[in-house]
């Protein structure tokens, strides 16, 4: 350091924090109008000395023969001291202590990156609860689309009723539960109504006896019709079943005499009057 090229700190010293010399060879010292100078003193002893002062900048032997001996303490700026390529003698320059600006990142460090970790899990964990959420929205959605009725067009509808023709209606055509039930009995094939799945023989009993009863309460007169009490005795096998007649929901051709008409070819409805259905000549 000297006038014309001399160097400045990057910051001041700061004599609230710790302070460490740092060792240069090769200098010529710097000016002595602000030293103090002991010849007694060994070199650590020199280290203490300065670092018990916060004015003192620089230390080193006063005494460079031998292994060196004396302390010369520097206030103040250091000024005219230069390095050389050869000889000199060695300077101990104050600066703040590296090892304390080690500890102060290791403490950062062990506070921010916990922090850090602990706001990315959280963040993590809030993606997937939003997610989660998300998707069970979406799922509550589609059920909700599921419970809506179906829109079909007409040309849907024609075709699946056979152009809406009489005997497609629900119970009087192919495709009325209790018109399928009341087929598949007259013909003797009431297991056909049962899932494959339950081949057991009592299985198998225990349904027919089921659909014996389901359709005695759909008789076409409700006074042939069994009460509930009734229909208890017969699930229980305490009760007779009886042969069940054409259910109500069934409007087919009934047989001359039943019907108060005297034409035979004549539809009629649940409640004995006659229904006039127009023909072509």
């Amino acid at each position: 350091m000297d006038w014309l090229n001399g160097c400045i700190r990057n910051e001041p010293l700061d004599c609230t924090r710790k302070h460490d010399f740092v060792k240069f060879s090769g200098l010529k010292l710097p000016d002595t109008a602000h030293t103090w100078l002991n010849r007694s003193m060994n070199i650590k002893e020199c280290r203490k000395a300065c670092l018990k002062n916060c004015s003192c900048m620089a230390y080193t032997n006063s005494d460079i023969s031998g292994r060196g001996s004396g302390c010369a303490l520097w206030f103040g700026d250091l000024i005219d001291s230069r390095q050389f390529s050869d000889g000199g003698q060695d300077l101990y320059i104050r600066i703040p202590s590296l090892q304390q600006d080690k500890r102060t990142l290791v403490i950062v460090a062990v506070i921010v990156v916990p922090v850090a970790l602990f706001c990315g899990l959280l963040y993590f964990i809030c993606y997937l609860f939003r997610r989660k959420m998300k998707a069970k929205g979406e799922d509550v959605v589609v059920q909700r689309e599921d419970l809506d009725l179906p829109l079909l067009d007409l040309s849907t509808i024609a075709l699946a009723t056979a152009n809406f023709s009489v005997n497609k209606k629900l119970g009087e055509g192919g495709f009325g539960i209790v018109y399928k039930a009341w087929k598949l009995w007259t013909e003797g094939k009431p297991l056909e109504l049962i899932d494959s799945s339950l081949d057991e023989p009592l299985v198998q009993h225990e349904m027919t006896q089921c659909i014996h009863v389901g359709l005695l309460c759909v008789q076409q007169n409700p006074n042939d019709r069994p009460s509930m009490s009734t229909v208890v005795l017969m699930l229980n096998g305490e009760s007779r079943l009886h042969q069940p007649k054409p259910p109500g929901f069934l409007i087919d051709f009934i047989p001359s005499g039943t019907c108060s008409s005297s034409s035979k070819n004549e539809t009629c409805s649940v409640n004995d009057l006659t229904i006039t259905t127009m023909e072509g000549r």
